[in-house]
């Protein structure tokens, strides 16, 4: 029985693979977000409004994305400094086809997550804090204009911290796509 859910598996995943031509386009992104759940850090932090930007590309199974995330927290108190977060990632997601015009993507995406705190009491190795991280993702992008498409996304972020914290991210954006030129293509290749 393993035997043949294996081959099936296998199956459509080359058949899934056989549907894309790798690096054969370029989607480059950008999103508003916002932190949108009260976990114990938003005690003492309030989250401002951040901005996502990555590059995608269609790989032999799915999409594979790199990008960065920047959040802004506001400390509640004098006594807890602000601090910008970073999250560079690489992820890898699939696409849905819906009617003609709606996608759905989901994917993961891992990478570090940085915390820059402005703190002028601590010293540079002590104001910054770097934690690896995962994250679940999901999008429904839809075409606006050409190859311009509207998206809108949300994360789930978790963060490996002593005690993790997890983040829901909900975000709205614009992609650009374009075909990726055969000299850079052949590069990927």
């Amino acid at each position: 029985m393993k035997k043949i859910i294996t081959i099936l598996l296998l199956t459509l995943i080359s058949l899934k693979a056989q549907e894309t031509l790798p690096f054969s386009s370029l989607n480059f992104k950008i999103s508003l977000q916002q932190n949108k759940n009260e976990v114990l850090l938003h005690q003492f932090w309030e989250p401002q409004s951040g901005l996502n930007f990555s590059v995608e590309t269609p790989f032999y199974l799915g999409n594979i994305e790199a990008g960065i995330s920047k959040i802004d927290f506001e400390g509640k108190l004098y006594i807890y400094p602000d601090f910008s977060s970073y999250f560079l990632f690489a992820g890898w997601s699939l696409n849905k086809q819906f009617f003609e015009f709606v996608s759905l993507k989901y994917g993961i995406r891992s990478g570090v997550f940085v915390m820059n705190f402005n703190d002028q009491a601590a010293s540079e190795y002590e104001s910054t804090e770097s934690e690896l991280s995962v994250s679940l993702i999901g999008e429904l992008e839809f075409p606006v204009y050409k190859n311009i498409s509207g998206n809108l996304n949300t994360e789930l972020l978790t963060i490996f911290t002593d005690k993790r914290i997890k983040l829901f991210i909900v975000g709205v954006g614009l992609s650009y796509k374009l075909e990726t030129p055969k000299w850079l293509r052949k590069f990927f290749e």
